[in-house]
């Protein structure tokens, strides 16, 4: 109890739209409202919420291919399969059909991480009534790129998902500055354009 009650104290706020504001130039393109519809249509919103901003869904989403040969290695990209979906369209809207299963997207914005704050990646609240989990590790300081979004659709029934429109919301989070960031240090993804796999 004593040491929960610690880590409690420790922990950080919880970064709200006046904050992400001020931070000039850390998302681009930057919408400094939420968004609900496009050319007069209903879309899955996007842009910035009261406490977090809500990353768009780009038009290529891969999905795990099957790989007899070879298990999937963090080390080396080139064993992993994967399959790019089609992208179809009508009066909703550009969407992809993800099965069930593993795949991964990217955010359309760039983001530009300060050295003061870290971030985590959930989904939407609507993909996740879906059953879509964001299955993405911290956001550290320093760090900058499209956002690669490794995500799996829990769900036994395929999932539709809109290009272009709200897929992932990014909640930052406070903390110390730290000494030396993530580009500081040479991270493995470091300014990422697009869909990122493994580099070492």
């Amino acid at each position: 109890m004593l040491s929960l009650l610690f880590l409690t104290k420790k922990l950080k706020m919880i970064l709200t739209d006046k904050w992400i504001k001020e931070q000039d130039g850390m998302i681009e393109p930057f919408i400094d409202h939420t968004v609900r519809e496009i050319n007069g249509k209903k879309a899955c919103s996007f842009g910035l919420s009261s406490a977090g901003y809500d990353l768009r869904l780009s038009d290529k989403v891969l999905i795990k291919a099957k790989n007899d040969i070879a298990a999937d290695d963090p080390k080396d990209s080139s064993v992993v399969q994967t399959k790019e979906l089609k992208v179809f369209e009508d009066s909703k809207g550009k969407y992809v059909i993800v099965p069930t299963g593993a795949a991964w997207t990217s955010s359309i914005e760039y983001i530009r991480m300060p050295k003061n704050a870290v971030a985590l990646l959930q989904p939407k609240s609507s993909y996740a009534r879906c059953g879509i989990s964001i299955i993405n590790p911290l956001i550290e300081p320093g760090w900058c790129g499209n956002m690669t979004i490794s995500f799996i659709n829990a769900n036994p029934n395929p999932v539709k998902l809109y290009i272009g429109e709200g897929f992932a919301q990014m909640i930052f989070y406070s903390i110390d500055e730290v000494e030396l960031s993530y580009s500081e240090r040479g991270g493995l993804y470091q300014d990422t354009k697009g869909i990122a796999f493994a580099k070492v």
